[in-house]
């Protein structure tokens, strides 16, 4: 039997088409909570307590593309002026601190002997 010789394969060139992604105008609420690294259920919350923007399109919430990117400089801004107003913060006295402390638990011990009494 006569011993076949492969033939070499040609080289194949792929060349592959890099589709232009297309710019989403609205983002489903998980989309939302990943591209901000939060969770679908703290997505929600914020939409409902209105610090994120969304609309309804049928049965369907969705957040507009813009919203990311704002909802990060609120955040900012707030960590901004938290910490101004952190850094304005009185120090307090501990030790006054815990006396009051003591005389709420001496002043609530009372009250539960007074009322187990009767």
């Amino acid at each position: 039997m006569p011993r076949l010789n492969p033939q070499p394969k040609p080289e194949i060139q792929a060349t592959a088409t890099v589709a232009h992604p297309i710019k989403k105008a609205l983002l489903s609420v998980e989309e939302f909570a990943e591209t901000v690294s939060l969770g679908r259920t703290t997505a929600f919350a914020l939409i409902r307590s209105g610090q994120v923007r969304s609309v309804l399109v049928g049965k369907r919430r969705l957040v507009p593309a813009s919203e990311p990117e704002a909802f990060a400089l609120r955040l900012q801004e707030a960590n901004l002026i938290q910490s101004v107003t952190d850094s304005k913060r009185p120090e307090y006295d501990r030790n006054a601190w815990n006396e009051a402390r003591g005389n709420l638990r001496s002043a609530v011990k009372g009250l539960v002997n007074e009322t187990s009494e009767k």
